[in-house]
């Protein structure tokens, strides 16, 4: 909630005009009325947070494929960067692994993730926009459990 300092605001997130002189408004307690029309989304509909999301609600499935390297080369850990490229239908168009990047560079891993992340299932562009994203998994090697 802002302050009320005595000077002209910006609009709240309730769509409340600022006081727009130095006195100070009668409390009420019904909201004012809204009278903007809220401003068009800024941004993709698509945020990194949502997809960051999707992804670590499937790291197990990511993990997976960590795991079935580790039982080759039980010292294994380290991180690997995916990079994904989403259209403006939520399709994955694009998946690769930042190898420059990346630590852990084996194929068996590497290519595993890339077929995992082509598997879910990702929102749509309300903007009908193309979208990259990046996603860092670190990889331990914490004892199996």
């Amino acid at each position: 909630m802002q302050e009320d300092m005595g000077e002209p605001g910006p609009a709240s997130e309730e769509g409340d005009v600022g006081q727009a002189s130095g006195e100070a408004a009668e409390p009420t307690d019904a909201p004012a009325p809204s009278r903007r029309k809220a401003p068009p989304p800024s941004d993709d509909s698509r945020p990194t947070a949502v997809v960051a999301q999707i992804i670590s609600q499937n790291r197990p499935v990511f993990k997976q494929c960590y795991e079935a390297a580790r039982k080759k080369d039980p010292t294994l850990k380290g991180n690997v960067v995916l990079l994904l490229t989403l259209d403006a239908a939520g399709k994955l168009t694009n998946a690769k692994v930042d190898l420059e990047r990346s630590s852990i560079k084996l194929a068996e891993v590497t290519d595993c993730m890339i077929q995992v992340a082509y598997g879910l299932s990702y929102p749509a562009s309300s903007k009908g926009l193309d979208k990259e994203f990046e996603y860092d998994f670190g990889f331990n090697n914490h004892p199996r459990q």
